[in-house]
């Protein structure tokens, strides 16, 4: 709990003009309960510089990321929500969008989860033949 002394300023000598009274205030705390604030500061900071660390290495050097390196184009996401633009009404007309701009196969992020769009039966059915010819159920 703070404590406050109140103080009043000199009062003038005899024969010089007064002068108007100030009045000072002074807090002083427990020494065991001054705030550290070099401390929160210092906390607060490092707190701020481990998350933008950690968006970075998730965004760019994880596994996760180099994952994703290798997926096919699509539209550029957020990082750690995705794609931020999914539709959710008239989604056909989206991905038809998507398909014009970045080819019939591409990728999107949704979340933390990758999804690949296969957009024409052409490619839907040269997928499922190299299911199976690799799998040995021709």
């Amino acid at each position: 709990m703070a404590t406050a002394h109140f103080r009043r300023s000199d009062p003038t000598p005899r024969g010089q003009p007064a002068q108007p009274r100030q009045l000072s205030l002074t807090l002083s705390w427990p020494p065991a309960l001054q705030p550290p604030m070099a401390n929160i500061l210092q906390i607060i900071l490092g707190a701020i510089t481990s998350v933008i660390a950690y968006a970075l290495f998730q965004e760019y050097l994880s596994p996760a990321a180099r994952r994703r390196r290798r997926m096919p184009p699509g539209p550029p996401g957020v990082p750690f929500l995705g794609n931020t633009d999914f539709p959710t009404w008239n989604a056909h007309l989206k991905f038809k969008e998507w398909a014009d701009r970045y080819g019939e196969i591409y990728s999107l992020r949704l979340g933390s989860t990758n999804v690949v769009v296969l957009n024409s039966d052409r490619v839907i059915k040269d997928l499922m033949d190299s299911v199976l010819r690799l799998s040995g159920f021709d």
